[in-house]
């Protein structure tokens, strides 16, 4: 019985040795030359190109932001259309803008029970 446990045994004693040898390498592997790279931004979109997209898919739109709602909440416009966006006390970066100087905003789409709105990662003075 002895003699039948120890073969059933020195296998998974090896593979054990063989991964925990193996971790610290994982460990030391070089950072990943990728996770250096600028996230791409989305497509410019439009506010009616919002209409029919998933909850969380990126977006850029390029408009102005012509109305206060108050809550970190704004009305935001172009050719297209208005749609809510929200963007955070701490993404203005001391930024202002008037409306009638022209946006563009990175986020994603936010869809609740019966509204949608944008929530705002990015906002910049856009590109003429």
């Amino acid at each position: 019985m002895t003699h039948t446990v120890a073969r059933r045994t020195r296998p998974l004693a090896v593979l054990a040795l063989g991964a925990a040898l193996a971790l610290p390498a994982v460990g030391a592997h070089a950072q990943n030359p990728a996770d250096d790279l600028p996230i791409p931004t989305p497509a410019l979109t439009t506010v009616k190109g919002t209409a029919d997209m998933r909850d969380d898919t990126p977006v850029t739109l390029r408009g102005y932001l012509v109305k206060a709602l108050g809550d970190e909440k704004y009305t935001f416009k172009d050719d297209t259309g208005t749609i809510v966006v929200e963007i955070d006390d701490d993404k203005w970066q001391g930024m202002t803008f008037n409306p009638n100087e022209m946006v563009e905003l990175d986020g994603e789409i936010d869809r609740g029970m019966m509204k949608m709105k944008v929530d705002v990662d990015v906002i910049r003075k856009a590109q003429p």
